[in-house]
């Protein structure tokens, strides 16, 4: 099923729901070639729709108006993504792999060189993610490397546990990421299994490149860090209005140095965490009106410092009080506890 909306100055966007049969690579590229070259500025696909070659081919017909592509394609479907070269004007981009993993790179090298030839021509291109790509960072690299590519989104995520990328084993991808100091939100979710301290000291120092993001949310990338790592970036990132960190046993220190972002609005620490009372109450004391409505959000508590019942909710309330902020905590085997106050 195909949902088209005109658009003014003959242009139009482009939604495609669902396949109807084998044949679904063939008609959507027949109608995308029936249609006046380079009218298409959107296309998405939201499920498997059996884009492949032929689409792909197609959408290259519009290659001087397509500004955003949303793009899902299965395996027999990658092939495919070396014939978008072409496309240049493109500002958003997401691509995602629909049945993982695929890495690119190992199986499929023309293809990813041909993909690293493309993205590095797209000088307009501002927001990226990269949904269960394995070969995303290697991909991404050498395009950040380029000084015509200056992104303000960045995602790289992993809905499958086999998709995720090692962490260890791409310096080259958070050095280049270290230079787009235009990012002002960065999603990343990765594998840090065997990670040692020159490796989270070096993602770390590149991190803190970064000094415009206002969105930084770390899924597993940061399992490894300590309240050192936790408490440079909060003094590096002073933009930050949402923040979410792993860490491994993260104590009152990283909340002594969160008080620095006067802006945040959102703050999860999704790792093994043993924070006091009296540091969470210190923390809610130090808030300031730029922290209005913050949403603190404790998943991961260790059983043996978990805060007492009546604790929860003296931190809970304090909170809505000073900010009108909510408080969640969830310890490691535990259910969550939204004390948001409602006096």
């Amino acid at each position: 099923m195909v949902r088209s909306a005109p658009l003014p100055s003959r242009k139009a966007q482009l939604t495609c729901l669902r396949g109807g049969d084998d044949l679904s690579d063939q008609h959507l590229a027949r109608f995308l070639e029936r249609m006046p070259p380079d009218t298409l500025t959107f296309f998405q696909n939201q499920s498997e729709c059996g884009i492949g070659v032929e689409t792909c081919r197609a959408l290259s017909t519009h290659a001087e108006s397509l500004t955003a592509l949303k793009l899902a394609v299965s395996g027999s479907g990658l092939p495919g993504l070396a014939l978008l070269e072409p496309c240049h004007a493109l500002e958003s981009l997401m691509l995602t792999d629909l049945r993982p993993p695929h890495d690119l790179k190992a199986t499929q090298n023309d293809v990813f060189m041909e993909m690293i030839k493309w993205l590095q021509q797209c000088s307009n291109l501002h927001d990226v993610t990269l949904v269960d790509l394995i070969s995303a960072p290697a991909l991404l690299a050498p395009v950040l490397e380029s000084s015509s590519i200056r992104l303000t989104h960045l995602q790289i995520n992993a809905n499958s546990e086999s998709a995720l990328y090692n962490l260890k084993d791409h310096h080259d991808f958070h050095r280049a990421l270290s230079r787009q100091t235009d990012l002002t939100s960065l999603l990343l979710k990765a594998d840090a299994d065997g990670v040692f301290f020159d490796d989270n000291a070096t993602l770390c120092d590149c991190l803190c490149q970064l000094k415009s993001l206002k969105r930084l949310s770390l899924t597993r990338v940061t399992e490894m860090f300590t309240d050192g790592h936790i408490c440079i970036l909060a003094a590096q990132l002073l933009q930050l209005e949402e923040l979410l960190v792993d860490g491994y046993g993260i104590t009152d220190a990283s909340l002594d140095k969160m008080t620095n972002l006067g802006n945040l609005k959102s703050l999860t620490f999704s790792g093994l965490t043993s924070f006091t009372a009296d540091g969470l109450l210190d923390f809610v004391d130090r808030l300031g009106p730029g922290n209005d409505g913050l949403a603190l959000s404790v998943d991961r508590a260790q059983t043996d410092s978990a805060l007492t019942d009546a604790e929860r909710n003296i931190i809970g309330d304090a909170l809505f009080a000073k900010v009108q902020g909510r408080f969640e905590y969830q310890l490691l085997r535990g259910k969550v506890m939204n004390l948001a106050s409602m006096t």
